[in-house]
């Protein structure tokens, strides 16, 4: 799916390196004490099912997506997913990849095929969102090039898309990329192993949406504190497409929760209207 499996390898690679530390690196298998609604494993994949005890008809599905080498419960309490889920009515979904890293030649369409099979167990969805971090960043992107057709909208938090990688998403999808100022593992400037930086990659999901190549921007200390977030957002699109640089985050952020969480479903929401 990507340029060569050789490039997917060594960029896989590059995010486990700056990754390793952040979590707890659970194996593929179901977790021996389930605390979620339902804890399954598809495809050689673990992955929990999270529903509020009070769950809308046709309820939106949130999945969140894993950095190299990080556990479910690392990626819950990174987005602090229940909450989320129990603040705004969502079913929540967690995989995880196997030995703890996406591939991307191989997740893209395990992903699919979970949205799929939980739809199916669980009943529909009003809409799909996604929030990847890092390797999870990455899968979420790709996932909207070729599976436009399963998601509503996809957060994507420091990770860059690869350049020439074909991309041609079958519908419109809203993307919102986010990144921290002081990354040292995926720069914003990008670069490593042919990644785009920040701004590249948002003028190239302009394109993508065909917006009209104006923006306007704001500037809050909300999401992180002590940090300036300013976020732009692309005009005349087919669906929204913003980015938010956090000046002085680094590459996993220490959100404020109720800010992510209002932040989350603003895009959300503006993504489901059109």
């Amino acid at each position: 799916m990507l340029r060569t499996h050789a490039a997917s390898v060594c960029l896989t690679a590059l995010l486990l390196a700056g990754c390793g530390g952040d979590g707890g690196g659970s194996s593929t298998v179901v977790p021996s004490t389930c605390d979620y609604t339902v804890c399954g494993v598809l495809s050689g994949h673990s992955y929990v099912v999270y529903e509020p005890v009070t769950l809308p008809a046709n309820a939106p599905l949130l999945v969140l997506l894993h950095g190299a080498n990080v556990g479910l419960d690392s990626t819950e309490a990174m987005w602090h997913g229940r909450a989320f889920a129990d603040r705004f009515g969502y079913r929540l979904v967690i995989p995880q990849g196997k030995g703890n890293v996406w591939n991307y030649g191989d997740d893209i369409g395990f992903l699919a095929d979970l949205i799929d099979a939980v739809q199916r167990d669980r009943g529909p969805s009003a809409g799909v969102f996604v929030a990847g971090w890092s390797n999870g960043s990455e899968l979420s992107q790709l996932f909207v090039c070729d599976h436009a057709d399963h998601v509503t909208a996809v957060i994507s938090l420091a990770g860059p898309l690869l350049r020439g990688r074909t991309c041609t998403p079958s519908r419109p999808v809203a993307v919102a990329l986010m990144a921290g100022g002081n990354d040292s593992v995926v720069p914003i400037a990008g670069g490593a192993m042919g990644t785009m930086g920040l701004a590249e990659a948002f003028t190239a999901w302009q394109g993508m949406m065909s917006c009209d190549g104006t923006t306007q921007s704001s500037t809050d200390s909300s999401l992180m504190s002590g940090t300036r977030s300013t976020t732009t957002v692309a005009m005349g699109c087919r669906a929204p497409v913003q980015q938010t640089l956090m000046d002085i985050a680094t590459h996993a952020p220490g959100w404020n929760q109720t800010a992510l969480h209002g932040y989350m479903q603003d895009f959300f929401a503006r993504a489901a209207v059109r």
